[in-house]
């Protein structure tokens, strides 16, 4: 199974969380186990953890996903809206991936802005 570091989402480097009073189950061992880069961003998942804060990252993830579709939507428009996907090139597809990309990140970084060192 490959990880993402629970806060920035990126590959991790090893840091790991598992809650320790969801030790009951292998199942629940699991939906605990949670991947951070630095040490930074482990430390502020347990300050979160032990104030009992539930971050909903859904909510943040909607929110980001939602601020990318006007860029994507100018991309689109740039390629050619008539033209679909099925017909991009190779450089127009990772075009409109690293357009997704970079605006997903840029809005999770906003969100995120007081909470987490970028």
């Amino acid at each position: 199974m490959y990880y993402r570091c629970y806060i920035c989402r990126k590959p991790p480097h090893g840091f790991c969380w598992l809650d320790p009073n969801r030790f009951q189950s292998a199942e629940n061992r699991r939906a605990s186990f949670k991947r951070f880069c630095p040490k930074t961003y482990q430390d502020i998942h347990y300050q979160l953890h032990r104030k009992e804060v539930d971050v909903n990252r859904t909510d943040l993830e909607q929110k980001a996903a939602d601020s990318v579709l006007i860029s994507l939507a100018d991309y689109v428009v740039s390629v050619g809206v008539d033209k679909g996907l099925g017909s991009y090139s190779k450089d127009e597809i990772a075009g409109l991936v690293d357009t997704v990309l970079e605006s997903y990140h840029c809005a999770l970084q906003e969100l995120y802005k007081d909470e987490v060192p970028f």
